[in-house]
Order: C-alpha cells, then structure tokens, then sequence
C-alpha cells in the first residue's frame, strides 16, 4: 500500500499496527487497513477505537481481507466474510454512475475493470444491517455481491473493498490505481 500511496504522490504515515491511542492518529483523516491485515498481525490492540475515529469524522478504508480472519476480528459488527473462488476476472462489475467513488477524481469506465489478474473479489460479503450501507460497485450477476460498501457513521464513514484490488496493485494495472484514488479522495 505504502508504494502504492507513493505512486500516487499521496502523502502517508505508516502505522505498523492499530495499537495506538487517539492522540497517535491525530491529524490523520484516514487510516487504510491493507489488503489481509488481519491475517499478518495476530490481534488487532483493542485500546484503538475505530468507532470513535469514525464519530469524529474520520474514514476507516478496508481492503479485502481473509474471511476467517475479518470475522473474528469483529472490527464492523454487521459485516460478514465468505471465502469463495467464483468470483473471478471476468465476473461482471457494475458501479453506481451517480456515487461520487465512480466519479471523483476519476469517471471509472469498462477499461478500468479490463485485465485483472487472479479474481475481482476473495469474498462473497454478508451485511446484516443494510439501513445505511451504500453500494457503489456490486460483482456478479445475479447476486449482486457488494465489491465496495459504505457506511456513514458519526461525522465518519466506514468503506469496505471487496474487490481484488491489492494485487492490481500490484501489476501497476492503472485502472485500480484510478479506483483507489477515487476512494481516497471519497
């Protein structure tokens, strides 16, 4: 993520974990919980309140991660893993044209979905509470599996990518380096 972020000439921090106090995370109005987080570090340090960063106006942006280690991490109540391999590079992306993450800065079309590697999703998502979930980009037809939810909370929002995003990342592909640059800005 860090050289993604650079690629980007998006100025970071980088947290080598979320064990910190509020007073560690001030001035920061966004934190990026990478691509399998939860499985690469053993216990998510419970002096850290998410919520509380959400209520006061900050974005907690997640990327895909590990079924089994998302849901017993408990981070968003709600919000449910399912490990699945039918989700794969040529599964159908539809994005919300009026939501601003299709829009800002960037206007995602066909092209930025062309050419991924591996899938466009590890997961099949569950949300139990779907009152104020926002679904910009759903997978699949005709399960409309949510590729990214939104979640207002407080003066803040919660955003989980169920999309493979971090190995697009990786292949340098420019149309995920647009998709994260649009839920930055988000």
């Amino acid at each position: 993520m860090g050289q993604s972020l650079r690629r980007l000439g998006v100025s970071h921090r980088v947290l080598e974990s979320v064990g910190y106090s509020p007073a560690d995370v001030a001035g920061i109005n966004t934190l990026v919980l990478d691509e399998r987080f939860l499985s690469l570090v053993p216990a998510v340090d419970s002096h850290f309140s998410f919520g509380e960063f959400m209520e006061q106006g900050g974005t907690v942006l997640v990327l895909s991660q590990d079924a089994e280690a998302w849901n017993n991490a408990g981070i968003v109540e709600g919000i449910s893993l399912l490990g699945t391999s039918s989700l794969d590079a040529q599964t159908s992306v539809v994005v919300d044209s009026l939501h601003r993450i299709g829009q800002e800065p960037n206007r995602l079309t066909e092209v930025d979905w062309e050419d991924w590697l591996f899938s466009r999703s590890q997961n099949r998502i569950t949300v139990a509470l779907q009152k104020k979930m926002i679904t910009p980009v759903t997978l699949g037809d005709p399960s409309q599996t949510p590729g990214i939810v939104v979640f207002p909370r407080g003066k803040g929002k919660f955003i989980y990518v169920n999309l493979n995003l971090g190995k697009q990342l990786e292949n340098i592909h420019p149309g995920a380096f647009r998709i994260l640059a649009n839920l930055l800005a988000y």
